[in-house]
């Protein structure tokens, strides 16, 4: 008798286990929206974005909530990173015109070129990972973590081609003030990416893994 019970109590203990496996992928599968019955399917075959490049897939209309959300919330991150992209590149020009060394155009550039497909890179694997891959959300945390710190980083430095607070008071010094509050703007912008970038990793982190 004390055997068969230690036997009966092992076999609800897997049977719990199992139930409780069962219970977290059936609320994982309707997390992640995607209707696969009668919804449309997604075509990763069919690169349309980004516009001209075309070099991966991305459309919000193949997907439900909450799994919508989370993802314009992460390829929003990758326009603020686009935006500030810009705004340094107008900040470097108009610092040159101002008296500063016009290297720093260079410097704009050459971080367009590296942060921006950085951060459509991190997007994507967030993006394919919530939708159908779950083996690239341990990229998308790791590497979107390496982002935030970044861009926290970027928002207080004065570097070359880099305005964070501290090149915004620098530049209030010497009386550039137009190109001040564009490095401001920067620094904010980097901020509130770095923000939501942590969100979108903490939401993965309790919603999908």
């Amino acid at each position: 008798a004390e055997y068969m019970g230690k036997m009966n109590n092992i076999v609800y203990q897997v049977a719990a286990n199992q139930a409780v496996k069962s219970v977290g992928n059936m609320k994982a599968q309707m997390i992640r929206g995607v209707n696969n019955s009668s919804g449309p399917s997604i075509n990763w075959e069919d690169f349309n974005y980004p516009p001209v490049l075309r070099i991966m897939h991305y459309n919000l209309d193949e997907l439900q909530e909450p799994v919508r959300g989370l993802v314009k919330k992460m390829h929003l991150c990758f326009l603020i990173i686009l935006v500030i992209s810009i705004i340094n590149f107008v900040n470097a020009i108009a610092q040159t015109i101002g008296g500063v060394n016009g290297l720093i155009i260079f410097f704009s550039i050459l971080n367009m070129v590296i942060f921006n497909p950085a951060a459509l890179f991190v997007f994507y694997k967030g993006y394919r990972g919530v939708c159908a891959e779950t083996s690239n959300l341990k990229i998308y945390k790791i590497a979107q973590g390496v982002l935030c710190v970044v861009w926290l980083v970027l928002s207080i430095i004065s570097s070359r081609g880099i305005n964070g607070f501290i090149r915004a008071s620098e530049l209030f010094g010497i009386n550039l003030i137009f190109q001040g509050l564009l490095s401001l703007v920067e620094s904010v912008l980097y901020l509130c990416v770095c923000g939501l970038g942590a969100f979108c990793i903490y939401k993965v982190q309790v919603e999908y893994e």
